[in-house]
């Protein structure tokens, strides 16, 4: 499994915390690289502010330098955040489950049953489908509203994937309509016990293959013609 997620060992250690001992893990979802665009565009443009105020303010040279590095800080950090935040996240589709795992100082993790979900929808735009990703809505009966699912790589195969999964779930058994009767006890008195049978058939108690199935036993267990004695 260790070799099947890219992370830290936090993640890995949260991914045997998840899974529990009767479900198997059948694929782990990471999100797309594209959600770090826009904390990228964020570091970029305040790399430039940061340029701006050292070369262009009339400040001194201590504040502009003190500025510039400030901004400069706040966008590093704002990236590295963001970045933790992203290489932290996945989704796991379980025989079970389809958990979502995100945080970074703080955990959150949400389960969504495969027998409770209703619908799984996927949109994506035209960049999306030029860089094979897009956004999965899944809807389930145990929550309000549909859980939205960003950056999703090949959304059209994980949702094809989800509805596979729901449908190899293990149906409850259900109870039989027409319960198999046993068959009679076999006493001393083989032609009571076919008698009873008989009338067990006659009634609609039991099937005619049951009927023959059970007539078969007795005549295997039945004593020989010697035995008899007469009334």
């Amino acid at each position: 499994m260790d070799s099947e997620i890219e992370g830290s060992r936090r993640s890995l250690a949260l991914l045997r915390q998840t899974l529990q001992e009767d479900e198997d893990l059948v694929e782990i979802v990471r999100l797309k690289w594209v959600k770090l665009i826009r904390p990228a565009l964020v570091l970029a443009a305040l790399f430039l502010a940061a340029l701006i105020v050292m070369f262009l303010l009339p400040l001194s040279f201590t504040s502009r330098e003190f500025v510039s590095g400030v901004i400069l800080l706040f966008g590093i950090g704002f990236f590295v955040y963001h970045w933790l935040y992203w290489k932290d996240e996945f989704m796991l589709i379980t025989s079970k489950r389809v958990v979502l795992e995100k945080g970074v100082l703080s955990r959150s993790t949400r389960e969504i049953p495969l027998n409770k979900i209703n619908d799984v929808s996927c949109q994506q735009s035209l960049f999306g489908r030029m860089f094979h990703y897009g956004n999965i809505e899944i809807a389930s009966a145990n929550v309000k509203g549909p859980e939205r699912i960003h950056c999703i790589p090949e959304p059209l195969a994980i949702r094809s994937l989800i509805a596979t999964v729901s449908t190899k779930e293990p149906a409850k058994k259900k109870p039989s309509e027409n319960p198999v009767a046993p068959p009679p006890k076999v006493g001393s008195n083989f032609v009571d016990d076919l008698e009873r049978l008989t009338a067990l058939y006659q009634q609609g108690m039991i099937t005619s293959s049951e009927f023959q199935a059970a007539k078969d036993l007795l005549l295997q267990i039945a004593p020989h013609p010697s035995e008899f004695k007469p009334s």
